[in-house]
């Protein structure tokens, strides 16, 4: 299929925003293959497959869940990881293995590391801004070095930081590299990170003179001490609510384009009424004329038996996530049976902090707060 299609759904969503468990429910209720027809779901509006860059004429499909909690999960995928899973990301990072890189320890190692895989990641957001030809590049690309790229006349500097400090040949340049940001490559860039990431920057942040926020000491709050810790792991939350609000933004501009195209699923009434929830999934194909009749009656019909033996099938999908290749911290995909009122993550942050999230993307655009986030407001007592 060529795409963007008319004849397909564009399913967006945040990583744990609940996809996993959308995409097994409508690859069992419509039979097909996901990414190969019908259904394509991606975390952005572009990646190496496809792009729905200024294409607002698609079917899409937005998976809409509270911010703080899954900006927050998706932060603690980041930073929870196995001895064997720290290995395997320094390997991807910097083509070599924990043990022959020299470190004051290993503790120390895996805080740089995390450090330092959130500036590649910033730096590769920055990367596309400047050059939006690069969402080609798969992520085996982006551990190779861009002979390609280093051409007279070519200028894209959050590129050239990335070879230049993370792919470096010398284990000297790379210990030079684990400066918490504090580089020359972090300076010379730092107006230009400010104008992309300026409007989603948490007030007070980073610290990295201080272990207090208002008289509370911050290391009983782990979020706040990793954004505490350095600049990279500061902008990385900042980039995370840039990816946020680009979704629902898609979204918004999609629905305007045209309201019959557009389909917002919230998690939160997904998992507690997930019949409902498909219902209008169904309904939704049904008005875009993405299935015949039959097929359509098809679909309510497989949707009655999902949800008449329901429980077998979350099992499922639950250890299918949790056993897929790419799986680091799969068990974070079970948060929604620990806490009936889905504030698992974020129930361990202080209100102020959590406000301050609200407040960021309030600053950023009120009309669409309003319009889709007001329900997960932090509430005065």
């Amino acid at each position: 299929m060529q795409h963007p299609s008319k004849d397909a759904i564009y399913c967006l969503s945040y990583p744990r925003s609940g996809s996993n468990w959308f995409r097994y429910c409508f690859k069992y209720i419509t039979e097909t293959k996901i990414d190969k027809e019908l259904l394509f779901h991606s975390h952005g509006t572009a990646n190496d497959r496809w792009t729905l860059e200024n294409t607002f004429d698609v079917k899409n499909i937005l998976l809409l869940r509270n911010y703080k909690e899954c900006i927050i999960s998706e932060i603690k995928n980041v930073y929870i990881r196995s001895p064997e899973e720290m290995n395997e990301r320094c390997i991807e990072t910097f083509g070599r293995p924990l043990t022959s890189i020299p470190t004051p320890s290993a503790e120390v190692l895996e805080q740089e590391l995390f450090t330092y895989s959130n500036y590649i990641e910033i730096m590769k957001h920055m990367a596309l801004h400047f050059d939006p030809a690069l969402h080609r590049l798969t992520s085996d690309d982006w551990g190779r070095r861009f002979e390609e790229y280093d051409k007279p006349g070519y200028h894209n500097p959050a590129l050239k930081a990335m070879d230049t400090k993370v792919y470096g040949d010398s284990v000297p340049q790379i210990a030079r590299a684990f400066s918490a940001l504090r580089t020359d490559s972090y300076y010379s860039m730092k107006p230009d990170m400010d104008k992309i990431f300026g409007d989603f920057a948490l007030s007070d942040f980073p610290l990295f003179d201080s272990d207090y926020v208002e008289n509370v000491e911050i290391s009983r709050y782990p979020i706040e001490t990793v954004l505490s810790s350095s600049a990279s792991n500061h902008y990385h939350f900042a980039l995370q609510l840039v990816r946020y609000y680009t979704l629902l933004a898609y979204h918004d501009r999609v629905c305007k384009a045209n309201p019959n195209n557009a389909l917002l699923i919230k998690y939160e009434d997904f998992m507690k009424d997930p019949f409902t929830e498909l219902s209008k999934v169904i309904d939704f194909m049904e008005q875009t004329r993405l299935a015949t009749s039959d097929r359509i009656n098809m679909f309510r019909g497989n949707l009655h038996k999902l949800v008449d033996d329901i429980e077998p099938h979350k099992a499922i999908s639950v250890t299918k996530y949790i056993n897929r290749p790419e799986a680091r911290t799969g068990f974070l995909a079970q948060s929604y049976r620990k806490d009936p009122d889905y504030n698992f993550h974020s129930s361990v942050c202080r209100k102020e902090f959590l406000t301050k999230i609200d407040n960021v993307l309030k600053n950023k655009n009120l009309e669409l707060y309003n319009q889709y986030l007001s329900d997960y407001e932090e509430r005065v007592d």
